[in-house]
C-alpha cells in the first residue's frame, strides 16, 4: 500500500468512527502490519493516528452509552444490572481482604469481606 495523502485521510476517518485499528485498517484497505510499520517509521503519523483512536474511543463511548441507556429504558435487565454494578458503590461485586499487622511487623489476612 502507498503511504499517501488521501489513504491516511481515509485510514484517520475510520479511526475517528470507532477508534478500532483492525476495523480502521480494513476500511482503508491498509494491512495491519503496515499500519504498525508506518508507525515505527512516521512520528508525525503516531500522533495523527493516536488522536484519531482517542477521539474514535470517544465517539464509540458516546454511542454505546447512548445504547445503554435505551435498554435500561427499555427494561433490560442486564443493563440496569451492568450500570447500577459500574455506578453505585452499594451494587459492587467486591471483595475485600480485611489484613492486620502482626506483632513481628508481618502482614497477615483477617477476613475475606
Amino acid at each position: 500500500m502507498v503511504k499517501n495523502k488521501k489513504t491516511i485521510k481515509k485510514l484517520v476517518d475510520e479511526l475517528e468512527k470507532s477508534g478500532n485499528v483492525t476495523v480502521a485498517c480494513s476500511k482503508a484497505d491498509i494491512s495491519y502490519a503496515t499500519y504498525y510499520r508506518w508507525r515505527k517509521e512516521d512520528r508525525e503519523f503516531v500522533a495523527l493516528t493516536d488522536e484519531a483512536v482517542q477521539i474514535g474511543r470517544e465517539n464509540m463511548t458516546g454511542f454505546t452509552e447512548s445504547k445503554l441507556i435505551k435498554n435500561i429504558s427499555d427494561g433490560h435487565e442486564r443493563a440496569i444490572e451492568f450500570y447500577l454494578k459500574h455506578n453505585d458503590q452499594r451494587y459492587k461485586d467486591v471483595n475485600r481482604l480485611k489484613l492486620r499487622l502482626t506483632p513481628s511487623g508481618t502482614i497477615a489476612p483477617i477476613a475475606l469481606v
